[in-house]
């Protein structure tokens, strides 16, 4: 059986339902194979089943709704995935912002599966049309169903069972079985190297809508003026400190916003994909305010507009295996160096000066290549986080930056062309771009 036979059981359901919940009583048993309603409802079926792949797609988003009871399918499909790819934020978040961040990861997560159901569906319905249905049995007791079909297609018979619960909105389907399998199974096991290996939401959504890159973030989930829930303040010594982060909207796109008078916070995200399968890093941010002076290689100076640190893995000491790449004051661009301590990272200028101040740029990274030039050999098949920082500590000044939509890309769609800039969008109206700075200089 192929993978994609499963998804056209929804649609067998979709009508049929539709009909059961308003016309039911709860917990009615009789055999409805006779009924004039069913014949109805699997004639109006089979029309539907017989349309192009085009007029189910305009249907396919009302007939999930309608049919499926799809946070119950999910628990069934990816179990507490969730929770244990959020431990990184257990210890670096108050109760109440955790469970909020659950239900925001949540639906996102919901979001992305019920975009794979339809389009799965949609190509299923496209390549295996049913031929005919039959109604075989069905039963209810109290809150939960079960009924039973028979579908034919051109390869032969397939056995169906759909497990149902009755819900406020009348019956949904909570998981399909098909020839004795089950569809959560189907997805559980199509998913099962990034719930095994506890990837982070943004590679199982890049993976469910189908998308060359992963989007690690474009910040679109928080609202303008709020700081996104899952960057977090990480280091100790920077807990008591003004938060100079927060979302704002420029020509129509969300951007982390960041400014700084001195506090120098580091905000962190846990982003874990394998950088083996996805080396290429692309972001866009832009500047309106550098610290003077700053020079990233001596402690003294050691500040930067903007920077965005990759953090890989760590050693046994417990130190961040990790890259920096910054927008520099005065080091040229393609500088590579690292301040002369124990533990710090290595840092590559990709902007430099006031050339591109007010605008926004585009960066394209091999974080691969990067790596083996500096740590030496590859990086762990997972990395851990992804930081920014804008500082002026060092210099007693002030810094502002912003940064939006950063992706990981396999290797092959930069050889191959595929990685253009995404980030011009973002410019009009740039040449007249002023710091926002507050007059206290924090938000």
């Amino acid at each position: 059986m192929t993978p994609l036979r499963y998804l056209v059981h929804i649609s067998v359901f979709a009508s049929l339902l539709l009909l059961l919940g308003a016309s039911r009583p709860v917990g009615a048993q009789t055999d409805l194979q006779g009924e004039p309603f069913v014949r109805a409802t699997l004639g109006s079926l089979a029309y539907l089943l017989e349309s192009p792949p085009v007029s189910f797609a305009s249907t396919a988003d009302s007939l999930l709704d309608s049919t499926l009871d799809l946070n119950k399918f999910a628990d069934k499909a990816f179990g507490a995935y969730l929770e244990k790819t959020l431990d990184y934020y257990k210890k670096l978040l108050p109760e109440e912002d955790y469970r909020q961040l659950l239900v925001q990861y949540r639906s996102q997560l919901h979001a992305s599966l019920r975009w794979r159901l339809i389009d799965d569906l949609a190509l299923q319905l496209h390549r295996e049309p049913l031929t005919a249905i039959r109604l075989e049995s069905q039963h209810f007791e109290g809150e939960k169903g079960k009924v039973e079909l028979i579908a034919e297609q051109s390869t032969g018979p397939i056995s169906i069972r759909a497990d149902l619960q009755r819900t406020q909105a009348g019956w949904r389907i909570v998981d399909i079985s098909v020839d004795g399998r089950r569809l959560s199974a189907h997805y559980r096991k199509l998913c099962d190297n990034i719930l095994d290996e506890k990837y982070s939401l943004a590679v199982l959504t890049s993976f469910l809508k189908r998308r060359e890159y992963i989007l690690l973030d474009d910040f679109s989930t928080t609202s303008p003026g709020q700081c996104p829930l899952d960057w977090v303040v990480w280091r100790p010594k920077d807990k008591k400190k003004p938060l100079h982060y927060q979302v704002v909207e420029e020509n129509g796109q969300h951007v982390m916003a960041a400014r700084d008078s001195g506090s120098s916070v580091i905000l962190a995200k846990s982003l874990r994909w394998n950088p083996r399968q996805y080396p290429i890093m692309t972001w866009c941010w832009k500047t309106t305010a550098l610290p003077p002076g700053g020079d990233e290689r001596y402690n003294h100076t050691n500040d930067s507009a903007a920077g965005l640190y990759v953090v890989f893995s760590y050693n046994w000491f417990g130190a961040p295996k990790q890259l920096k790449y910054v927008w520099s004051s005065t080091l040229p661009e393609g500088t590579v160096g690292k301040r002369d301590m124990i533990f710090r990272p290595w840092f590559f200028v990709l902007e430099s000066g006031e050339e591109n101040l007010g605008r926004w740029t585009f960066e394209t990274v091999d974080l691969e290549a990067h790596y083996k030039l500096k740590l030496g050999g590859k990086p762990d098949k997972k990395t851990d986080s992804v930081h920014i920082l804008t500082d002026a500590n060092s210099t007693k000044s002030y810094a502002e930056a912003y940064y939006a939509d950063l992706r990981v890309w396999p290797r092959e769609a930069l050889e191959q062309g595929r990685v253009e800039n995404y980030c011009d969008c973002l410019n009009s109206g740039a040449d007249s771009a002023a710091p926002l700075r507050a007059a206290d200089g924090d938000f």
